[in-house]
């Protein structure tokens, strides 16, 4: 299983949330994603599946990754970070159903 590392190819989690003026708590709640995995992700030491991150980009009004989110989950090719390849210019055929949002937690 591949993982998107954080970057700037991700949104900053807590500043669009303080941007539309949600706690930590309510975002966990609408989202559907326990509070406290919600601050590890905030803080880089977690990630979430694609389904919790796209709850968490409509919680957070995030059009565009919404988009994104939406075309990766019905099997089409999004606009992310190029796969991996090897010496041999194949790609390594991993997918990509978990977006890091830091280190190395776990869900």
């Amino acid at each position: 299983m591949a993982i998107v590392t954080t970057s700037a190819d991700h949104p900053p989690w807590r500043a669009a949330r303080e941007a539309r003026g949600l706690s930590l708590r309510q975002t966990a709640r609408l989202a559907d994603i326990d509070p406290a995995q919600l601050s590890r992700v905030e803080r880089g030491q977690s990630r979430l599946s694609v389904a919790s991150m796209l709850r968490l980009a409509h919680v957070l009004r995030l059009r565009g990754l919404v988009r994104q989110l939406d075309r990766f989950a019905q099997g089409q090719k999004a606009p992310m970070s190029p796969s991996p390849k090897h010496s041999s210019g194949r790609t390594t055929g991993a997918s990509t159903d978990v977006v890091e949002s830091g280190r190395d937690g776990l869900d």
